[in-house]
């Protein structure tokens, strides 16, 4: 089988993982402490199935199922689903004609998961599709989210592959999760103007490689000043000691590794920190919210201001 676009992205994705501490056990302890899935859980991924082989499709043997032992089965990979919280998968392969139809249903727990891992493994140079809330593909693959659903389908198929299998089958399993749902609201609140497409982010630990930040909403942007790309990104903070904390905490680490100088028009507490590795960031904490944006300074700082003002309007 050809190599799809989507196995090019894996070395990334185990780099990222690895600026989050491991919080899983080791293999041999994996083994004997495997969670159970639910009757009630097994019986509504299964149901998510039972829709495919209206369309000629033939089960080989019976879904499998895994839990804190997804390694098992993605190996190395498992840690950045677990890192959203990953619940339950369903994988089952099926026959098509000639070719061999992979099915794997991510149960992430919360929309808002799905969303998580979906955005960490998708790019905006992909083909986008109009399936679930939203989703890509090849003639290999596809990969899309619904719900507290993440779905990836890969085809199997010697010679010229049959391009309508994909969408067929993740069509069908659409349609077995029910509505197709939305993008977090949050990201209603970021500027439009200059907006990267599709490159809304959730990310639930180690937002820019810092554990102690929290969770984050992150898009990207171009058009700068001088044509740069830069990250906006809304940390949810409100003004308790341990959320002041986390400022503080970015503060030193850019004191200790690069320089830290005040960023005017933004309150006291607003500053912009640099370093070699990291580049230049402005941090500006406001009520519930610490909104970052890293570029250069030579980008301006637009879009962090209608961010933060979009933001004040919040509850």
């Amino acid at each position: 089988m050809k190599k799809s676009i989507f196995h090019s992205i894996l070395a990334a994705l185990l780099a990222a993982a690895c600026t989050v501490p491991s919080v899983l056990p080791a293999a041999d302890e994996q083994a004997e402490n495997v969670r159970p899935v639910p009757d009630a859980k097994k019986q509504a991924l299964t149901v998510l199935l039972a829709g495919l082989p209206e369309l000629g499709a033939k089960p080989s043997g019976n879904p499998a199922f895994y839990t804190n032992n997804l390694w098992e089965y993605i190996d190395g990979g498992a840690e950045a689903f677990h890192n959203f919280d990953f619940e339950t998968l369903v994988h089952q392969v099926f026959a098509s004609g000639a070719a061999e139809v992979t099915v794997d249903v991510y149960d992430m727990g919360e929309p808002l998961n799905a969303f998580g891992i979906y955005s960490s493994e998708r790019s905006p140079e992909y083909r986008f599709l109009h399936i679930g809330t939203q989703g890509y593909g090849d003639a290999f693959s596809l990969n899309f989210f619904q719900g507290p659903y993440y779905a990836k389908l890969s085809v199997y198929q010697e010679g010229t592959p049959d391009s309508t299998l994909p969408p067929r089958f993740a069509e069908r399993l659409s349609k077995s999760m029910g509505t197709a749902g939305k993008f977090p609201d949050l990201f209603g609140f970021f500027p439009a103007l200059n907006t990267v497409p599709n490159s809304e982010k959730f990310i639930k630990k180690a937002p820019l490689g810092h554990a102690f930040l929290g969770t984050a909403y992150e898009m990207a942007y171009s058009g700068g000043a001088g044509g740069e790309h830069v990250q906006l990104l809304a940390v949810p903070s409100d003004d308790s000691p341990q959320n002041a904390g986390k400022v503080a905490r970015l503060r030193t680490h850019f004191q200790e590794s690069g320089k830290v100088a005040a960023l005017a028009g933004f309150g006291p507490d607003a500053f912009r920190g640099s370093n070699d590795y990291e580049g230049s960031l402005a941090v500006v904490p406001s009520g519930k919210w610490t909104v970052i944006q890293v570029g250069p300074e030579t980008a301006g700082t637009e879009p962090l201001k209608v961010l933060l003002d979009n933001l004040s309007k919040l509850p």
